[in-house]
Order: structure tokens, then C-alpha cells, then sequence
């Protein structure tokens, strides 16, 4: 559980690279923030090693838990090429109902309309589903999913973890169960997208993965939550961070410090927080 700015990549970076036997997965949720981990692996070591995968969280979900295993999942898919995802807004797969003047949408149920509920017309998978889909093969191959990925990626290192919602927190879960060891690493004050907007797990949306890994993951499932090594900031000074440590309550979220950085502090402590 980390502060903004604290180096939460570089972190991951720093721990990827102390392994030099055994596959690390680097996943994240966007684009933009799996460009930043290859080139912030440019700068600290020159080259991505080969031991180590870096690809967005859609990306790996699609690789390792729909495509090994669509057919197993539904004898439709044997015969059908899935092309991709497609990012929706959570409408998607659904028809719009009129009741007492409001739009609703309701979903085409799974077991009538299998490809509509989780495919467009051109076989893309939809993001809300995408997830849902992998948890679901993973039930119908009895557990080979998570087995697989266990066995291809011993080590998984998961970047912005308070953007992951709905089902995707149960396949957190579900590697928790597995050999595989697992850091997470996130600040649950800077939820800026969620990757579906599924029901499974509502309750943890906003920045509760905290709530959900000690509430959800309880034994045999083994874990620490570290809320200390990652919360000061390099990016801002102590009055930015003293302000924006009282928009979330103190009971839940520590306080964030500034870091004691002789490079990060090279400027007037006098900078102030101003409305206008």
C-alpha cells in the first residue's frame, strides 16, 4: 500500500531484477503505465531481461486464460478465432429495456446467448467479460487456469492494483492459491479507472483492496500488507502531502510523508497548496 510518488514501479523494477532463475510477470492495467515499466527498465538496467514479461493485465488475461483454453470452456469456441478485446463502458452485451421511463440494461443471459454475452458480432471479448471468462474456464477446467500460469510465471508482480475491480479480484484470489508468489503494489488514494464494472465484489470498488485481500483471502492463503516501506513521496512536499493525507480518513489511510531525499528536495519548502 503505497503513497503517490513513492516509487512503486521502480520498486517492482528492483525486485524483478533480483531474480535471475524463474519467469516474472509485470503486469499493469494501461498502456501507458506498461510503456513506463520497459523504460524505466532501460534506465536502471539498460535492457529488459529475459526472464522477465511486462504486458498489460487485458493482454495477459487474453494470452494465458481465454485463448489455452476457450474450447474447454464452451465447444463452441473450438472452431472461432477470438480477435482481441474490446474496451466497453459496462452496456455492452446488454439490451436496453423501457421501465416506468427509465433506460435500463439487462444482460443477455450466459447460458442462452454464450457468444453474445461475452463476444461483439466480429468475435472481440468484451473487457467487462473478459475476466468473468478466465474465472469461469478456470472452474471448468478445475483449476488449470491459475495451475498454468503458476507453472509459466513463478513470480507476479502486479502494478496500480486499486484499478483492478469485479472478477478480477477473484483471479487475484485464485493466485493467491497458487505457487506463485505474488506483489501487489497500488495506492488505493489514486483509483482512476477500474477495469469492468462488473457486481462480483462491488463492495471493494474505490480504492478497497485492503478490505477485500482481509476479508476475502483468509486462510491457507498466506500474505503481509505493507503499509510503511513505500509511504513516503518523492514527488511532493510536506505540506502537499499533509493536505492531501486529510481528503481520506486517518482510520484507513496513514499518513503520507515526504521523503528525505537530498535530489527530491532540492527545492523551496516554502511551496504551498493554493485555492483560487
Amino acid at each position: 500500500m503505497s503513497a503517490a510518488g513513492s516509487g512503486k514501479t521502480t520498486f517492482l523494477i528492483k525486485e524483478a531484477l533480483k531474480i535471475k532463475t524463474g519467469r516474472v510477470l509485470i503486469t499493469t492495467y494501461t498502456l501507458t503505465n506498461e510503456s513506463e515499466i520497459k523504460k524505466k527498465f532501460i534506465q536502471l538496467n539498460k535492457c529488459i531481461p529475459p526472464n522477465i514479461t511486462i504486458q498489460t493485465w487485458f493482454s495477459f488475461l487474453i494470452q494465458h486464460g481465454v485463448k489455452p483454453f476457450q474450447g474447454t470452456f464452451n465447444s463452441l469456441l473450438f472452431n472461432d478465432e477470438i480477435n482481441g478485446m474490446i474496451l466497453c463502458n459496462g452496456n455492452e452485451g446488454k439490451y436496453p429495456v423501457r421501465i416506468k421511463g427509465r433506460t435500463i440494461y439487462l444482460p443477455k443471459a450466459e447460458e442462452t446467448y454464450f457468444k453474445e454475452h461475452y463476444f461483439t458480432y466480429n468475435f472481440r471479448i468484451y473487457s467487462d467479460r473478459l475476466p468473468k471468462f478466465v474465472v469461469k474456464a478456470n472452474i471448468a477446467t478445475v483449476g488449470e487456469v491459475i495451475n498454468r500460469i503458476s507453472r509459466i510465471f513463478p513470480n507476479i508482480f502486479i502494478d496500480e492494483i486499486q484499478d483492478l475491480a469485479g472478477y478480477d479480484l477473484e483471479i487475484l484470489k485464485l493466485l493467491f492459491k497458487s505457487l506463485s508468489k505474488i506483489i501487489l503494489v497500488g495506492d488505493p488514494r489514486q483509483v482512476t479507472y477500474l477495469t469492468h464494472h462488473e457486481n462480483q465484489y462491488k463492495k471493494y470498488r474505490d480504492g478497497k483492496i485492503k478490505d477485500f485481500i482481509v476479508k476475502e483471502c483468509k486462510r491457507p492463503i498466506q500474505y503481509l500488507i505493507d503499509e510503511t516501506t513505500l509511504n513516503q513521496s518523492h514527488r511532493n512536499n510536506k505540506s502537499i502531502c499533509d493536505f492531501s493525507s486529510k481528503l481520506y480518513d486517518q482510520n484507513e489511510f496513514k499518513q503520507i510523508e515526504p521523503c528525505c531525499c537530498e535530489q527530491c528536495r532540492n527545492y523551496r519548502e516554502d511551496l504551498r497548496v493554493f485555492f483560487l
